[in-house]
């Protein structure tokens, strides 16, 4: 393998990497680690999608709303999101009002501070001239780990791409050394 396609490889699965581990973001009011989709579907006469990452502590909650079609803005919109613990011992949170985004005319803001960990159902109430529905989203809720696996993973790519490039540059040098040893 020469040095050119070993290099080509090496940044060939650098991309990937960093493509497969860039995906557990989600940018609104700033970038929230472990954020992901937890709810996308009709609710009455809206079309809806939940993004949060479910851990303890201040859940941010950014809600997607629009018209059936999936596109137009709901004007005059309210949003209104709670949740309550589905353990042996009850917890709330909120209810909070929905707060329109800066990032968007579809978009709206959420927080509630969840205080315990395991299986929460969260409801989502949307009030607008198109109607009142509400829907329901069951998410488990953990702690924030204390390892960051996309820094991990990246890491080990570095050192994936750090070795094969020592390796590459090793066999390059013997076989310099073992030809000069024969003449």
């Amino acid at each position: 393998m020469t040095k050119g396609s070993l290099l080509t490889a090496a940044l060939a699965l650098g991309m990937l990497a960093a493509a497969w581990l860039g995906g557990s973001q989600a940018s609104a009011n700033g970038i929230h680690a472990g954020s992901r989709e937890v709810f996308s579907g009709s609710v009455g006469s809206h079309f809806m999608r939940v993004t949060t990452a479910p851990f303890l502590g201040t859940m941010h909650f950014v809600v997607f709303l629009a018209q059936s079609d999936e596109v137009r803005p709901v004007e005059a919109a309210e949003i209104t999101l709670w949740g309550r613990s589905t353990g042996e011992e009850i917890w709330t949170a909120g209810p909070a009002a929905g707060v329109p985004s800066l990032d968007g005319p579809n978009l709206y803001t959420v927080d509630l501070d969840v205080d315990a960990i395991g299986q929460w159902l969260f409801t989502v109430n949307v009030r607008s001239p198109l109607g009142e529905a509400s829907a329901e989203i069951p998410l488990t809720v953990g702690r924030r780990g204390s390892v960051n696996l996309g820094v991990v993973g990246i890491l080990l790519v570095l050192v994936v791409i750090v070795g094969l490039v020592a390796l590459s540059w090793g066999k390059k040098r013997r076989r310099r050394g073992g030809s000069g040893a024969r003449n």
